[in-house]
């Protein structure tokens, strides 16, 4: 059977501690229109769909994708897993790459080999979110869609519900899961690339600016700045990761 592999991206407009941030502008782009100009520039995806819910705040990321040119979901609010699972199910795909929507900078050659990694075996779920190897920002979360299928099945938690890949990360008894660990260079487990809150769009914007001088979007062009800019990763230390209380429960 031929495989159909879409990549997914959970977005809304109403994030509590940066309303908006979906759509914050950052060097003359949405943050959203900077993540999808890396996923599109991966080998292995064949398809991108955005997913965000009904609610009418939400009317603008509908109306970018539009412009952009990108296909978009509109589902649930609160339940991010069957969002997300109707949204691939619309998309016809047989494996699903779940990237994060608060991770501007992904790095196109990360999503290659996570879903390389996930060609090459025989597993269920690979990812690198089950501990923080990588810098956060680029997580990648590769899966059969049938996995995703049962897991919503079996989900017995609004927590569940509201974190898409929570179940099948805390069900290693049910599902076969691999977590890839970043080497090397990509060993930045506390160089912070999510947009959380403001203090994160400062150091975003440095780094963006460099590489728009470097003309280099790969991993190499966010080592070398933190190479030349130490400091860089200070900027949003102090931000609160909401995250971490998941992968403290896994690991």
């Amino acid at each position: 059977m031929n495989q159909r592999i879409v990549a997914v991206i959970a977005v809304r407009m109403d994030s509590v501690r940066l309303p908006g941030k979906t759509l914050f502008n950052i060097h003359g782009k949405p943050l959203l229109e900077h993540l999808l100009d890396r996923v599109k520039s991966t080998y292995y995806i064949d398809d991108i769909i955005v997913a965000t819910s009904h609610e009418t705040v939400d009317n603008p990321i509908e109306v970018f994708c539009n412009k952009y040119g990108v296909s978009c979901y509109r589902g649930s609010k609160e339940h991010v897993l069957e969002r997300i699972k109707e949204a691939l199910a619309q998309s016809k795909a047989t494996i699903g790459v779940n990237i994060y929507g608060d991770g501007p900078l992904i790095c196109p050659e990360i999503i290659d080999y996570m879903i390389l990694t996930f060609l090459m075996q025989d597993f269920d779920f690979v990812s690198n979110t089950l501990e923080t190897t990588f810098p956060p920002g680029m997580e990648v979360e590769v899966f059969k869609f049938e996995t995703l299928e049962k897991s919503y099945q079996l989900v017995s938690s609004s927590e569940e519900l509201e974190h898409a890949t929570l179940f099948i990360r805390k069900h290693p008894d049910i599902f076969k899961i691999y977590n890839s660990r970043a080497n090397g260079k990509y060993y930045l487990p506390n160089h912070h690339l999510e947009v959380d809150e403001i203090k994160d769009t400062l150091l975003i914007e440095k780094i963006i600016e460099y590489q728009l001088i470097t003309q280099d979007l790969s991993f190499n062009g966010i080592y070398n700045f933190f190479q030349k800019n130490p400091e860089a990763s200070s900027l949003n230390q102090s931000v609160f990761r909401k995250w971490k209380q998941f992968r403290e429960k896994q690991c």
